[in-house]
Formats: C-alpha cells, sequence, structure tokens
C-alpha cells in the first residue's frame, strides 16, 4: 500500500486532522520566528578619547521591540569578567539615581567627562580590559568588555 492509497481511502475527518496539524505546525514555526526576531537584543558601544573635555562615551542600543529598564550599571576594571575579588570599580549608577527607562529601538548615551573621565592608557589598564555590567529589571546581569577591543 503507496501513500496515495492511503490519501485516496482517508475520511473527512482525517483530512481535517491533517490540515489543522499542518496548520499548527506552520503556525509553530512563525511563533518561533517572531520570538527569535524579536528577543532582547543589546547593541553596546564604547568610544574612549584621550581628552577629558570630550570624555569617554558608552552608547546603549535598545534593537528589542519592548523598551528595557536598567536598574544598576557599573563601569570597572578586571582582568577578567567573573572573578568579583578582582574587579575595580571605575563608575557606577548612583544610589538614588533611580530606573533609567530605554524605549524600543532607541538608545540612551552616558558621557564620562571632566570629573568622570577614566583614562584607556596601558599605564591606568595594567593588564586589565574595562567591563560593563547591565542590570536589565527581570533578567539576569549582563557583563560586556567595552575595552580593549577584541
Amino acid at each position: 500500500m503507496n501513500l496515495l492509497d492511503t490519501f485516496s481511502k482517508m475520511a473527512l475527518n482525517d483530512w481535517l486532522a491533517v490540515w489543522g496539524a499542518f496548520v499548527s505546525t506552520v503556525l509553530a514555526a512563525i511563533k518561533i520566528a517572531e520570538w527569535w526576531r524579536d528577543r532582547n537584543r543589546l547593541e553596546i558601544d564604547f568610544f574612549c578619547t584621550t581628552s577629558e573635555s570630550e570624555g569617554n562615551t558608552v552608547i546603549i542600543r535598545n534593537l528589542y521591540s519592548k523598551p528595557i529598564i536598567i536598574t544598576y550599571w557599573e563601569i570597572f576594571l578586571a582582568k577578567k569578567s567573573s572573578r568579583d575579588s578582582e574587579q575595580v570599580s571605575i563608575e557606577s549608577a548612583d544610589f538614588d539615581a533611580g530606573d533609567q527607562v530605554v524605549a524600543a529601538h532607541a538608545s540612551v548615551q552616558w558621557n564620562f567627562s571632566e570629573a568622570r573621565f577614566f583614562g584607556t592608557s596601558d599605564k591606568f589598564l595594567k593588564g586589565r580590559g574595562i567591563y560593563l555590567r547591565l542590570c536589565i529589571a527581570g533578567r539576569k546581569p549582563i557583563v560586556r568588555k567595552l575595552y580593549p577591543f577584541s
């Protein structure tokens, strides 16, 4: 018995079951594709300079279709981002700064100039890298290396 014979002997309710299975599979594939497209994506850029008046700049772009809430952030020096004992804090959000909302498909820019300026020279880094820790509401903290670029 071949496949054509099987299909020719199917009753209407069998055809409806096959049609339902096909449609639900296609809809599940569409939903997975939408989820993958709209997952939480952040793009973080770091622009450094040697001028204290211009300062260093961190830009966080929310490429997600929904707003995110940054509850806390910190820029720190470390040989590796995972060891807390070897981390030296450079800058962080003020204790009473509150949450910062980044709208969907928008960006936020932080400039570290004058008193908040930090260097990127080898003398300042001493073999360490500059990292950013972002705490986003409802998610695990994100740690990204800012400098040296790799």
